[in-house]
């Protein structure tokens, strides 16, 4: 493995598998193909728990609610491709719940998020359906960009521009739930979901949207017109889902009056009063202005039969101050070639990172295109991308010098692709009041097929090195010297502060020095503006450097 010196952090694993990406009238392209196969939520999901909600809003007491009315609710989409997962729940969803918690009009570009961002790294460059909770995880790492900083209709194109992420690190999201569905149980599964739209589940003021998946090929035939009783006044109903194609919707509302001859027995039962409000992101032509209404005794039904998929998921966004991020600058013709990890170290003299992650963002991502996803293909201009790298906080908490590191492999996909890493830079914001910018020393490396390189930056970049100890100068933002030290080996060292005939004016050090990293303040005051020197002494070797006091 090759080290070189240089600043950076990582990027996220994303390794896609080819989704079901239907073309007819309107497009779908959520991944789950058959209600078995319903367990792509295999990662070990929080179920959802109500058990604290308050009873002033029982599901039992409200008859209808429909949250695709509030402000916090986008308007109507016309997804691009197989982005149905994407759209539904980072274009409605995430939207919706960011803004309801910032009470927010989301009607403002400003307000509302792409789904082009996440979808972009999800979709093999080729137009592929996803998952919603894969959006999310990479909101969840890299923050969610709005509509007014970024967006596109091409299903290629990255997002570029440091801004654009710096703006988008905030947004993130504290956990995802899902509401399983249990047949034998179906009205329960129906309580639950009322009750997350009426309070969260929680006695909010408001309720959420809740994400859907079901077979949707042909669904367009399968909306009918309803003239029956309602509380919300929608005029078009799917009595039941299609059995193939998956797609992903969002359920906005409830209107208990709604009723359906679900069983076609010729009488309305109890049991057949009584639908879902969902959102589709086929236009508003699709159904009545881009909604309908879906009965409950579907839930009853297997997939087969035109039922839901099992499972129902919700998002819990969060707002933060990114304290730790990286910039990055890079070029390279087949980004689904890169991966890259971040790591970082805190004991002197490491040359392998202690502490190593991945995020979820542009690992293997993207199809074999350029990095930046823009045609002709020939021609791959740079990408500027930045990565947050809050993971890794815990880990490094007050050190001083923490050694960071980004590790580059260039593995071949495909055609294999070549580049270079033009520039890094590390932001360190755990001190706002001292807010570092670390710049890397060595740019425009080489990044070649099937190779593996480690760049690193630390805080102090030493001006003087020595065989166990090295040094340098900062200055404070009073007009303050501060002698930081780095040492491989507990030593004897002592460090002074002299004029220019070697008088002694201060002794700022002497005595054993430990392991790693030290600061020492050097107190000026009193002493005359002009020029000086730090005398230091270690290893029977005398070194100097000069020190300008004004």
């Amino acid at each position: 493995m090759k080290n070189i010196l240089l600043t950076i952090a990582c990027i996220s694993l994303l390794i896609n598998t080819n989704a079901q990406s239907l073309s007819e009238k309107y497009p779908t392209g959520a991944k789950a193909k058959t209600e078995q196969e319903q367990k792509y939520f295999n990662r070990n999901v929080k179920i959802a728990d109500f058990s604290h909600s308050l009873k002033s809003k029982a599901a039992e007491n409200i008859q209808f609610i429909d949250n695709s009315k509030l402000k916090f609710f986008p308007p109507i989409l016309y997804q691009n491709g197989g982005s149905c997962a994407q759209a539904a729940g980072i274009g409605y969803i995430y939207t919706y719940e960011v803004n309801c918690m910032l009470d927010r009009d989301a009607s403002l570009d400003e307000n509302r998020f792409s789904y082009m961002y996440t979808w972009n790294y999800l979709n093999g460059g080729k137009g592929y359906g996803s998952n919603e909770y894969e959006g999310w995880d990479i909101i969840k790492d890299n923050g969610a960009i709005v509509v007014s900083d970024w967006d596109t209709n091409s299903d290629t194109e990255w997002a570029n521009g440091y801004d654009v992420y710096e703006k988008a690190f905030k947004y993130t999201v504290d956990e995802y739930t899902k509401i399983v569905n249990k047949r034998t149980n179906y009205k329960e599964t129906i309580r639950k979901i009322k009750q997350y739209l009426i309070d969260h589940g929680n006695g909010s003021k408001n309720g959420g949207v809740v994400a859907l998946s079901a077979y949707a090929h042909s669904m367009y035939s399968s909306v009918e017109e309803y003239m029956g009783p309602n509380h919300t006044r929608y005029n078009r109903i799917i009595p039941k889902f299609p059995e193939t194609g998956s797609h992903c919707m969002t359920i906005v509302g409830f209107d208990d009056k709604v009723e359906w001859d679900t069983d076609e027995d010729g009488s309305i039962s109890d049991d057949e009063r009584g639908a879902f409000i969902i959102a589709n992101t086929w236009g508003r032509g699709f159904g009545d202005r881009g909604r309908f209404y879906y009965p409950y005794a579907m839930f009853e039904k297997p997939a087969s039969m035109g039922g839901p998929f099992a499972e129902f998921m919700m998002v819990k966004p969060k707002i933060i101050q990114p304290k730790l991020y990286y910039k990055v600058k890079m070029a390279h013709n087949s980004r689904n070639d890169l991966s890259f990890e971040l790591g970082v170290s805190l004991k002197s003299g490491a040359t392998e990172p202690e502490k190593i992650f991945r995020t979820w963002a542009m690992i293997h991502a993207g199809g074999d295109l350029p990095i930046r996803g823009l045609k002709p293909e020939e021609d791959y201009p740079d990408l500027e991308f930045a990565l947050r790298a809050e993971q890794l906080l815990e880990y490094i908490g007050d050190a001083e010098n923490p050694k960071f590191y980004l590790r580059v492999a260039s593995t071949e996909r495909g055609e294999a692709g070549e580049g270079e890493l033009i520039s890094f830079t590390v932001v360190d914001n755990r001190d706002p009041k001292n807010k570092l910018i670390l710049e890397s020393n060595q740019n425009n490396v080489a990044v070649k097929a099937n190779q593996e390189l480690d760049f690193t930056i630390r805080e102090v970049e030493y001006e003087f090195e020595k065989q166990k100890v090295a040094f340098i100068l900062k200055s404070t933002s009073s007009g303050q010297y501060i002698l930081c030290l780095d040492s491989n080996e507990e030593s004897e060292l002592k460090a002074e502060l002299i004029d220019a005939q070697g008088k002694v004016l201060q002794t700022i050090f002497d005595g054993k020095i430990d392991l790693g990293f030290a600061k020492y303040k050097i107190n000026t005051e009193g002493i005359q503006p002009g020029t000086y020197a730090i005398r230091i002494y270690c290893h029977n070797q005398l070194s100097f450097k000069k020190i300008q006091i004004k």
